[in-house]
């Protein structure tokens, strides 16, 4: 559970979170990529205008601009090493 200097707990309540993502979608909603299928879910945001979004509707909390990602990076690591002509090597020796 994160801090978020609050009282509140963060995440927030399953009713909470329903609030926060209706809010976040009037927010957003003149900026939504896909206008034909609205399931498809996708905002032209920066991830400081989220925030300031989320910081209006719920209050403040700690925004984490680089994850640790750990598989993901090394998946990228494969894949750089297969464009360049390296030999592929197994996930345990990219660790």
């Amino acid at each position: 559970m994160w801090n978020l200097g609050r009282k509140r707990p963060w995440p927030p309540s399953f009713a909470e979170r329903s609030i926060l993502d209706s809010e976040l979608h009037r927010t957003f909603a003149i900026r939504r990529i896909n206008r034909i299928n609205e399931r498809k879910e996708s905002f032209r945001a920066s991830l400081d205008e989220i925030a300031e979004a989320v910081r209006k509707h719920h209050g403040d909390l700690e925004l984490t601009r680089v994850a640790e990602a750990a598989e993901c990076r090394k998946s990228l690591a494969l894949i750089d090493e297969e464009r360049n002509g390296a030999e592929t090597p197994t996930a345990s020796a990219v660790a």
